[in-house]
C-alpha cells in the first residue's frame, strides 16, 4: 500500500540485495535479472542518474544518512517519481562497509502537491501566475538586485465591465484569456528583441489587472517601448464569441529602487501610476512619480469625506441656464453639484464625480442632488417665478437601477414639483447594455411627464439606434464639437447633420460648452433650439438666480 521498498549494497560490490517492492517499483520483473547497482541505475532517469551516483559514493561525505529525490523510467515508458533514503554504516577505519535505503513511490504525492501548489500560485482562468507568485517572485529578484533597476508594470483593461454587461461573464472570460495569451507574447517578443530584460513575468494579479515584471533593466526607454508595444498590441481587434472587440489598456509602471525598495510599496506605486494612466484619458502609460503619492492620499480623503458630506448635506447646488434660439429666454436650467469642504475647499466635480462613480456613492449623491433641485423648483413655483425645466444628471449606475422611477416619482409627490417640470440628463454610455431597468425607467418617467436628454451625445459608445430605441427628448451636442467651430476639421458638417437629423426625429437639439461669439452665431444659424454655456451664462448660485428669473 504504500509502495515502500528496501535495499541493501555493499560498497565496491555489483550486486545488490532487493525487496520484492523494488522490482515492483521501478518495473523489472524478477526473473530478468539479478538485482545488481547497473540494473537500478539503468532505470533512473538519465537526467538524474549522475545525482544518485554522487549519493552513492558516500564515503568522502561526513553524513551518515542521505535522502535523494529522482525519476525512474520503467520499461513500458512510464515516469515514477521516487524518495530514496540511506544510511551508511562505517567500519573501524571510518570507510562505509554498507548502505541500507529504502525506495518509496512519491509519484501521486508528488502529482497532489504539484497541483496544490498549481491552485496556490497560478489564476486557473489564465493559467498565468497570480498575485501571490508574483509577489514572492518580486521579493526573490529584490533580494537579488543589488542596485539593478527593476521595472513593475501594472496593466489595466479599459471599460472591461462593458464587455461583462454585453457578452456575460463567458465572453469576459474568453476575452481575458486572450488578453493573457497575447500580453504574455508580447512581452517576451520585445525583450527578445531588446535584449534588455534578462528575465521577465506576466501575471494575472485582479479580474482585469495584469502584471509585467522586467528585471536587468538598462533604462526607462527600454520599460516605455515595452509598454508601448504592450499598448499597441492591446488595440489589435480580439475576436470574442465571433465579435470583433477593440480594447485598450493602461499601464503604471514603477522602478526598484527609486519608486520602493520592497514589494508592497512597489506594487502600490505602480498602481498607482495606472490610476493616474487612466484619469489621463486611457489607453496611456505613465511612470511613477511621488506627486502622484500626494494626489492619491487626496483622492482617497475626498471618497472618505463624501461620504459624510451627503449626510451633512454639505453639497450646494447651482444652476446654469439654457437660453432658446427662437424664444430668447431661458428654457431650462441644469442643476449641477458643487461640494464646499471644509478640509479640500471647493472640490469641484470634475474631480470628486469620478471617484464616487467608483465608490458607488453617486447614487446617494444623485438622490440628494434631485431631492435638492425638486425642492428649490417648488420654492420657486410657489414664489412665482415661470419656471422653466429643471433638468438633473442621472448615473449609469442609477439608470440601471430598477429603483431609480419609483425615487423620482417618490420625490416628485415629496415636494409636490410637478413632473413636466423636471427633465433628466443621461449620457450614451449609460446605454451601453440594453437592460430592462434601463427601457423600464427611461419609459416610465415619460410616461410621468419628465422629459430625457441624451448628454455629450457624440462622444460616447452607443449607436444611432439607442435614440430611435429609448424615449428621449433631446440630444445635447457635446461641448468638444462646439470648442472645433471655426477651426480646421469636421466639427461644423457634424453639427450640421446632428441638427437635421435630430429634428427629422422631432427631437430638441442643446448646444453646451458656447463661449465665443463665433460659436454662437454658427449654432444659430444650423438651427439649434437652445444653448448653454459661459457665453450665454455661467453657473449661478440660488441667489443669483432669484435676481435674474425676478427680472422675466
Amino acid at each position: 500500500i504504500a509502495k515502500l521498498a528496501h535495499w541493501e549494497w555493499l560498497p565496491g560490490r555489483s550486486e545488490m540485495l532487493w525487496s520484492e517492492e523494488l522490482y515492483r517499483v521501478i518495473g523489472i520483473d524478477r526473473s530478468a535479472g539479478l538485482p545488481t547497482l547497473d540494473n537500478l541505475l539503468d532505470r533512473v532517469h538519465p537526467e538524474d542518474r549522475s545525482s544518485l551516483e554522487k549519493a552513492l559514493q558516500s564515503s568522502d561525505d561526513p553524513s551518515d544518512t542521505w535522502t535523494l529525490d529522482h525519476r525512474v523510467l520503467r520499461p513500458d515508458g512510464e515516469i515514477r517519481v521516487v524518495r530514496q533514503r540511506a544510511e551508511v554504516e562505517r567500519g573501524p577505519d571510518g570507510d562505509p562497509d554498507r548502505i541500507c535505503g529504502t525506495l518509496q513511490d512519491i509519484t501521486d504525492r508528488r502529482r497532489a502537491e504539484d497541483q496544490i501548489r498549481q491552485l496556490a500560485y497560478y489564476d486557473p482562468l489564465t493559467a498565468l501566475p497570480n498575485r501571490r507568485m508574483l509577489e514572492e517572485h518580486l521579493e526573490g529578484v529584490l533580494a537579488g538586485a543589488d542596485g539593478e533597476k527593476i521595472a513593475l508594470m501594472i496593466v489595466d483593461l479599459d471599460r472591461f465591465k462593458r464587455v461583462n454587461d454585453t457578452l456575460g461573464y463567458g465572453g469576459g472570460d474568453e476575452l481575458l484569456r486572450a488578453v493573457a495569451r497575447r500580453l504574455h507574447r508580447c512581452v517576451e517578443s520585445v525583450a527578445g528583441r531588446s535584449g534588455g530584460a534578462g528575465s521577465l513575468t506576466t501575471a494575472r494579479i485582479g479580474s482585469d489587472e495584469f502584471a509585467v515584471v522586467l528585471d536587468e533593466v538598462r533604462s526607462l526607454e527600454e520599460v516605455a517601448t515595452v509598454a508601448r508595444k504592450v499598448l499597441e498590441s492591446m488595440r489589435e481587434p480580439f475576436l470574442i464569441e465571433g465579435k470583433s472587440l477593440v480594447m485598450e489598456a493602461s499601464i503604471g509602471t514603477a522602478m526598484h529602487p527609486d519608486d520602493g525598495r520592497d514589494v508592497h510599496a512597489l506594487i502600490r506605486n505602480a498602481n498607482t501610476a495606472m490610476h493616474h494612466a487612466k484619469e489621463a484619458g486611457r489607453g496611456l502609460q505613465r511612470f511613477f512619480r511621488a506627486a502622484m503619492n500626494e494626489r492619491a492620499t487626496r483622492n482617497l480623503g475626498i471618497e472618505s469625506g463624501l461620504r459624510q458630506a451627503v449626510d451633512r448635506d454639505e453639497f450646494l447646488v447651482y444652476y446654469q441656464p439654457l437660453w432658446g434660439t427662437h424664444s430668447e429666454a431661458i428654457v431650462g436650467l441644469e442643476a449641477l453639484v458643487r461640494w464646499p469642504s471644509e478640509e479640500y475647499g471647493l472640490v469641484t466635480p470634475s474631480e470628486f464625480i469620478p471617484l464616487a462613480e467608483e465608490s458607488g456613492i453617486i447614487e446617494s449623491i444623485g438622490e440628494w442632488v434631485l431631492r435638492a433641485t425638486c425642492r428649490q423648483g417648488r420654492a420657486w413655483l410657489e414664489a412665482g417665478f415661470d419656471l422653466p425645466r429643471l433638468s438633473v444628471n442621472v448615473s449609469s449606475l442609477q439608470l440601471r437601477e430598477p429603483e431609480l422611477f419609483p425615487l423620482v416619482d417618490s420625490i416628485l409627490h415629496e415636494t409636490r414639483l410637478p413632473a413636466e417640470h423636471l427633465g433628466v440628463e443621461i449620457t450614451e454610455s449609460a446605454l451601453l447594455t440594453d437592460r430592462p431597468a434601463v427601457t423600464a425607467n427611461l419609459e416610465s418617467l415619460r410616461e410621468l411627464g419628465v422629459r430625457v436628454s441624451l448628454d455629450d451625445f457624440g462622444t460616447g459608445f452607443s449607436s444611432l439606434s439607442h435614440i430611435v430605441r429609448y424615449p428621449i427628448d433631446t440630444l445635447k451636442i457635446d461641448q468638444s464639437f462646439v470648442r472645433g467651430i471655426g477651426r480646421k476639421g469636421q466639427s461644423g458638417p457634424v453639427i450640421s447633420a446632428v441638427v437635421a437629423m435630430a429634428h427629422q426625429l422631432e427631437l430638441n437639439v442643446v448646444a453646451e460648452g458656447v463661449e465665443t461669439a463665433e460659436q454662437e452665431a454658427f449654432l444659430r444659424r444650423e438651427g439649434c433650439d437652445a444653448l448653454q454655456g459661459y457665453r450665454l451664462a455661467r453657473p449661478m448660485s440660488v441667489a443669483a438666480l432669484n435676481r435674474l428669473l425676478s427680472r422675466r
